[in-house]
């Protein structure tokens, strides 16, 4: 007699890397990724969480090639919570395998008497983020501040009711990966008292006119 089998396939193919996250503007994140280093890949899938939820589908990327390098774009709210990554790589039996999560840097704030307080969430998913401060003066970024913590207060050349901007730009040891933050606006406020003027003497001159000194 004849028989028929069919072959199974149990063994998970190799991982995506997860590359970067990047916030590119205050509803776009750029992300990257490197292809599993296979030719028996379906397709991979991009999923993102916010805190406390559970992963969702943003985008599904067929196989190219072997190794390739991909970018995908998420169009979504940034500034209400920390935003996570991963990539699922899917071969041609349909099984799943995760690779490593990574988390943009969320930027929050208030301002403060003649000075801007900040805080950030910390990058998740690569050791060693260093993080510049950066504020927006005459149209460009400049670093205001550089720290391992997550929170810094900028009082470089304040002025009362001037809106600035802040954004976190993310570096790690030992890779020239860069990632940034969203961005932030806080207008400080001064409630300090200009000095006091002491008035010497008032006399009344001609013409109805009053010198004060």
């Amino acid at each position: 007699d004849t028989a028929t089998r069919e072959a199974l396939d149990t063994i998970n193919p190799d991982r995506a890397k997860l590359g970067n996250v990047s916030v590119l503007k205050d509803s776009v994140v750029k992300i990257t990724f490197t292809g599993a280093d296979s030719l028996d890949i379906f397709a991979y899938e991009v999923r993102h969480k916010r805190v406390d939820s559970a992963f969702r589908l943003i985008r599904q990327v067929r196989f190219d090639t072997a190794g390739g390098r991909y970018t995908v774009y998420d169009t979504t709210a940034t500034r209400s919570e920390q935003l996570c990554y991963q990539v699922l790589t899917k071969d041609s039996c349909l099984n799943i395998v995760s690779s490593d999560t990574l988390c943009a840097v969320q930027l929050e704030g208030r301002p403060g008497n003649k000075q801007n307080q900040l805080r950030w969430d910390a990058f998740r998913g690569k050791p060693n983020p260093r993080y510049q401060v950066q504020r927006k003066q005459g149209g460009t970024w400049q670093t205001v501040g550089q720290t391992t913590d997550t929170s810094l207060t900028d009082s470089t050349d304040m002025a009362c009711q001037v809106t600035q901007s802040y954004r976190i730009l993310t570096t790690f040891v030992g890779s020239a990966d860069t990632s940034y933050s969203d961005t932030l606006q806080l207008t400080p406020f001064d409630t300090t008292a200009p000095p006091r003027q002491d008035l010497h003497f008032a006399s009344a001159q001609t013409q109805g006119e009053v010198k004060v000194e």
